[in-house]
């Protein structure tokens, strides 16, 4: 089998990139990468003619990136043109758009209509898979997770954590905006600062639409263990993973 996979380009920063980074170099069959950018149609139209088996999408509901939904639209359509079997990974998913009884933009619109001539679909949530099953699309729905990279694991947690005693440590890693669940972790911290003063650090490594807006309100509740990373990658990402005592993402 021969697959060709869509996806975000590294210069985006998202988890997407960073998943196919973290799993293509355990997939056992045929793939090429194919990053959207300037040269994406003329490069994924150069791809399809050399006949895949499979064309693995990976569209977008999170409002913020909505473009998506028509750019892999087209794709999908190329794709079925030519005869090619697709498979679409919903990503971010739109919170307005959960348990409503129309696709974003209509259940008759022209990309809903699109995205069911999909052969097969992914979700990250049972939810999700609901709300597909509502808006009328048939083909097979697998309910997948997500993953941790290798250099995650591999490096362990006594290179990171310092000798001393320490506050027990919570980390949240991921973009910062309200969809992430972010403003109730930091109330929930708030809350076991006040129960228990000095025992409890709290790191928030990411950058968002809501970053600003999260300081602002640390300093309004007066956080003391509360510490701002910003954007990581790379060492610095496994570190921030391999110094918590644990990982919390209460994601909508």
């Amino acid at each position: 089998m021969k697959i060709v996979i869509v996806r975000d380009r590294e210069s985006a920063g998202g988890g997407i990139f960073n998943y196919y980074r973290a799993i293509s170099k355990h997939l056992s069959v045929a793939h090429e990468l194919v990053d959207v950018g300037r040269s994406y149609s003329f490069c994924l139209l150069g791809k399809l003619c050399r006949f895949p088996d499979l064309v693995h999408l990976n569209p977008t509901l999170d409002p913020i990136e909505m473009r998506s939904l028509p750019r892999d639209a087209v794709s999908l359509l190329l794709a079925k043109l030519l005869r090619r079997k697709v498979l679409v990974f919903w990503r971010g998913w739109d919170n307005v758009a959960c348990g409503t009884p129309e696709f974003p933009r209509g259940n008759r619109g022209w990309l809903s209509r699109v995205y069911r001539m999909a052969d097969a679909h992914i979700v990250l949530a049972g939810d999700f898979r609901d709300d597909l099953r509502r808006w009328g699309f048939k083909a097979p729905i697998h309910l997948e997770t997500t993953v941790v990279a290798d250099a995650v694991l591999e490096l362990q947690p006594e290179a990171a954590r310092p000798a001393a005693p320490a506050p027990f440590r919570i980390l949240f890693l991921s973009r910062v905006e309200v969809a992430k669940g972010i403003f109730e972790m930091l109330e929930a911290f708030a809350l076991l600062e006040a129960r228990s003063p000095s025992k409890y650090q709290f790191t928030i490594a990411g950058d968002g639409p809501s970053l600003e807006e999260m300081k602002q309100r640390a300093r309004d509740l007066e956080l003391k263990g509360i510490e701002f990373k910003g954007y990581v990658q790379g060492v610095a990402k496994s570190s921030c993973y391999a110094a918590a005592d644990v990982f919390c993402f209460p994601s909508y």
